[in-house]
């Protein structure tokens, strides 16, 4: 979950109170947010908030709600005015990020804690809300030192031309980006526009850049703490979300100005000649049955009680009787979307600590699940044979389950969109490259090595019945697999017989008839073309095993002899 962090002062200072360390960690655990002191920094607080929540990713809307819900303030009321710069949308935009949304904060005033607080918002959302860029991103301008109205166009990276943010001179996209690749903080972001034959860019009505979303602002445009009017701008491919981003900063930023006033930005799209007006602040009424609440949180309160509960957690809602009850909530709250979410309210604000502890009505008798205790019967089994477990990771490189394996047209793997490093690139559809390198760290160890791993891979394709799944569940182009892989190290032979036995010795325990299953000639590259076989269990491959290959053990720094076993132990549930 995100974590933001707060000069400790700051916060006591912000919230009215003085706490201890004690009292705090209860209150903010209640409201259902965790802090965190550390010991290399005393001044600081850090605050783990949900990730449904992205509006307290800022200091000033944990302290907001926190005095609400502590009785020490109500919830605030914003004014709205309406909107007199406009941005245009050009159609080229539907390229690559086809929306924007915006608004105007006037007359506010800044510290340099409250300056860095916003910075520190914006940043907290693209990390995670907007899911580093990808979906939204935010641009936030000194409004005196641009001029409306705006335009949000697509062009050509050559034909983008400016001082970018920190740069000291202008330059086109092509060379601003050469320069940001040496960035350490955005020469991750240059990915998400890259590749598209476009480039969106904002730039007011003198033609002078505001920003290059989702990589940077313009130097032209840049704010400080010194800043009195602030343009807001959200770009995205998704609309939904842009709005719901925009509203979490204006509900921070607005106290900066004594009116909590918010100025609108029409938003006129070229292709559709759609207009739109944001942010768009309409508080939701959402009708709930106290009878559900009462029965979803084990409590009994009235419709009047549920009012006064909501209240403390800026929720105003209506008893219309005594069971129905209408909620408003506030445009900021993206996560409350239905019954549930206001009964989830309501158990914070009644205090979870105090609902009683009942046994159920019913008595029920749970089992294991099958797949899991095949899973422990075969870990037995082979442990029993003398093989050692080991656990490895679930990510790994493309390169590992493909070229490194001697099998580079391997496409069933499913890859991560988003990878950190290269060492985690996609989902293991394979459990070998990870034993592999478990052997490789074992080297010290003495021979012979015999090691097994039963763990789920993830491949893509559809579940089937055959495979092991039950009966309508869910589809969605991949699938998790048990599988178990064996191996065996010796410095004089290959000794293929170990595993062939392995095989044979869990097929009989596993009661699976002789005439279920044998061996086949197979020609996978992994193996020496003559030491391998396919397994096949009713006319059904499900793995293989053999003698590895010298060139896969040479790439994973291995130099003697190995035996591989691996199969989906999955097909057998259906007889288990």
């Amino acid at each position: 979950m995100p974590k933001i962090s707060s000069d400790k002062k700051l916060f006591f200072k912000l919230l009215g109170k003085e706490l201890n360390e004690e009292e705090l960690e209860e209150l903010v655990f209640r409201f259902g947010i965790e802090v965190e002191e550390r010991e290399e920094e005393p001044d600081l607080l850090y605050f783990e908030i949900a990730a449904n929540r992205p509006d307290l990713l800022c200091i000033e809307n944990v302290v907001h709600a926190l005095r609400i819900y502590m009785g020490l303030e109500k919830k605030r009321v914003y004014t709205f005015t309406p909107a007199k710069e406009t941005i245009y949308v050009k159609a080229a935009t539907q390229q690559i990020r086809p929306f924007v949304v915006g608004a105007i904060l006037r007359d506010v005033t800044l510290t340099e804690d409250s300056f860095k607080s916003f910075l520190s918002f914006q940043d907290k959302i693209h990390q995670n809300y907007a899911r580093k860029r990808t979906l939204v991103s935010i641009g936030t301008h000194d409004l005196d030192k641009i001029e409306g109205p705006f335009f949000y166009d697509a062009k050509a990276p050559y034909d983008i031309v400016f001082q970018a943010l920190k740069q000291t001179e202008q330059m086109n996209c092509i060379d601003l980006f050469n320069k940001l690749r040496e960035d350490q903080y955005l020469k991750g972001y240059l990915k998400i526009i890259e590749n598209s034959p476009v480039y969106p860019v904002i730039y007011d009505n003198q033609k002078r850049v505001c920003s290059l979303p989702p990589i940077i602002n313009g130097e032209h445009s840049k704010m400080s703490a010194e800043t009195r009017n602030i343009l807001i701008e959200v770009t995205a491919i998704d609309e939904q979300r842009a709005l719901h981003t925009l509203n979490c900063l204006i509900s921070g930023f607005a106290i900066y100005n004594q009116k909590l006033n918010i100025e609108k930005v029409n938003i006129v799209y070229e292709l559709s000649q759609k207009q739109v007006v944001t942010p768009i602040v309409d508080e939701r009424t959402l009708t709930t049955n106290i009878q559900y609440i009462n029965k979803i949180l084990g409590i009994n309160i009235t419709t009047q009680q549920a009012c006064d509960l909501l209240l403390t957690m800026g929720i105003d809602s209506v008893a219309k009787d005594e069971n129905i009850l209408d909620c408003q909530v506030p445009f900021y709250r993206s996560d409350i979307l239905q019954q549930c979410d206001i009964a989830e309210e309501i158990g914070i604000a009644y205090d979870y600590n105090k609902i009683e502890f009942k046994v159920p009505e019913t008595a029920t008798t749970g089992s294991e699940y099958r797949l899991n205790k095949l899973s422990d019967m075969v870990r037995e089994e082979v442990a029993l044979c003398g093989f050692v477990e080991c656990l490895n990771f679930v990510l790994m490189s493309i390169d590992e389950q493909t070229k490194m394996l001697n099998r580079p047209n391997l496409q069933n793997y499913v890859s991560l969109n988003n990878s950190k490093t290269p060492q985690f690139q996609s989902v293991r559809s394979t459990l070998i490259p990870g034993i592999l390198h478990t052997l490789q760290a074992n080297s010290d160890s003495k021979l012979p090595i015999k090691l097994f791993e039963v763990s789920d891979v993830c491949v893509k394709g559809l579940k089937s019945e055959k495979d092991g799944f039950q009966k309508g569940e869910g589809q969605v182009g991949a699938h998790n697999q048990r599988n178990l892989v064996a191996i065996h190290s010796s410095s004089k032979k290959t000794e293929l017989e170990i595993l062939h036995g392995l095989l044979d010795q869990l097929m009989i325990k596993l009661r699976v008839k002789k005439t279920d299953y044998h061996l086949k000639q197979s020609n996978d590259p992994l193996f020496f073309h003559q030491l391998q076989a396919q397994i096949i269990y009713k006319d059904q491959p499900i793995g293989g095993l053999g003698v590895v290959h010298p060139e896969v053990l040479e790439r994973f720094d291995w130099k003697y002899p190995v035996t591989l076993l691996e199969m989906n132990i999955q097909v057998i549930l259906n007889d288990f």
